[in-house]
Parts: structure tokens; sequence; C-alpha cells
């Protein structure tokens, strides 16, 4: 689905309210194949959100909850 919207122009880049990028949520939510997706599509994972979390900070958190 993700790469079908990019296809027709879907902006990855846009944030959220919280500061959260595309990276950011499929990080929280543990689509890796889609975080790879991101990245190889030149998606900037040292963003941080307003609580100053990157997404590598986010899939580290995920993972010790």
């Amino acid at each position: 689905m993700v790469v079908q919207l990019m296809k027709y122009g879907a902006d990855p880049s846009l944030i959220d309210g919280e500061g959260c990028s595309c990276v950011h949520l499929a990080t929280q939510f543990g689509h890796t194949s889609i975080v790879a997706y991101l990245i190889a599509k030149g998606q900037d994972v040292d963003m941080m959100d307003q609580n100053g979390m990157t997404p590598l900070m986010w899939a580290a958190y995920r993972m010790h909850r």
C-alpha cells in the first residue's frame, strides 16, 4: 500500500501534530519492511518528534515494553 501511495504522489515526509513522520509511525507499529522501504527512498531517520525521539529510539523503546 505504501509503495502504491508513493507511486501516486503521497509525500512520506509530512509530519503529524506530534512531529511524527511516516518512518516514526512505521517504527512505532513494528512495520519493519515499510521502515526499510522509506529509508531506501531517502526519508530522514534522524528526525526527532516533539518528544525528542528518533525512529531508532522508538524501535528500541518498542522492543523493551
